[in-house]
């Protein structure tokens, strides 16, 4: 299994090209490789975090959910961008009882 993750993760190819869609810069990829989902797919781009973005995807690329679950070989895919991180006030806890 571990061997069939990474090899869908080499055929994926990263197509070079990035354009603005209105305010969001998005990058197009074709799917290159077998039972690649959406989700899958912004995961790889963009680490766990690309998770979040399905719906904006979703709006970029009209007709994609219509495909089915898993993209067909040769789609080209509209990613968007990753937003920045928000700061966000994290909570440290201290396992140790002080030490800092």
């Amino acid at each position: 299994m571990k061997a069939s993750l990474l090899l869908g993760l080499f055929l994926i190819f990263y197509q070079s090209s990035i354009s603005s869609k209105g305010s969001v810069m998005t990058e197009q990829i074709r799917v290159k490789g077998d039972n690649i989902t959406l989700d899958l797919l912004l995961e790889r781009r963009h680490g766990w975090r690309g998770r979040e973005l399905v719906e904006a995807a979703l709006a970029l690329n009209p007709g994609l959910a219509a495909l089915g679950v898993t993209i067909p070989l040769g789609t080209l895919v509209n990613i968007p961008e990753l937003p920045p991180r928000k700061n966000e006030e994290v909570e440290v806890v201290d396992l140790f009882g002080g030490f800092q």
